[in-house]
């Protein structure tokens, strides 16, 4: 492998750095942590020292565990090198299942096809 690749395979610093944080903040040891993530003692020092690269669902898993908002868990996973969570980037304005913001965010993902919203009431 070249150097480049296996630089883009090394864990980030930063994230270990913001999971030692959040740790130290919410007053937890290594092993109260692992046992709330469901993972072990082992892991969680491996990747607060940055010799493990964290999954997505590792670190939504840790942030959960931690209390952490959605704005703090996308901060984490910005660390680990993730997208935002989805419910971080919902509209605050609409209530969760609004089916304009379940519409809109279909259309987005590509999931249908383009559509052009014309009316308020549906056609009989």
């Amino acid at each position: 492998m070249c150097t480049e690749c296996v630089g883009a395979t090394d864990p980030d610093p930063e994230f270990a750095a913001e999971l030692r944080r959040w740790r130290a903040v919410r007053q937890l040891s290594q092993l109260e942590l692992a046992t709330r993530a469901g993972t072990t003692q082992r892991h969680i020092s491996f990747l607060e020292r940055g010799r493990s690269r964290p999954g997505r669902t590792v670190v939504v898993r840790l942030a959960e565990s931690l209390d952490l908002t959605a704005t703090e868990t996308d901060t984490l996973l910005h660390a680990a090198g993730y997208a935002p969570t989805d419910e971080a980037r919902r509209p605050s304005k609409h209530p969760a299942g609004c089916p304009l913001c379940s519409l809109t965010g279909e259309l987005s993902l590509g999931m249908f096809y383009r559509a052009l919203l014309l009316g308020r009431t549906r056609p009989e």
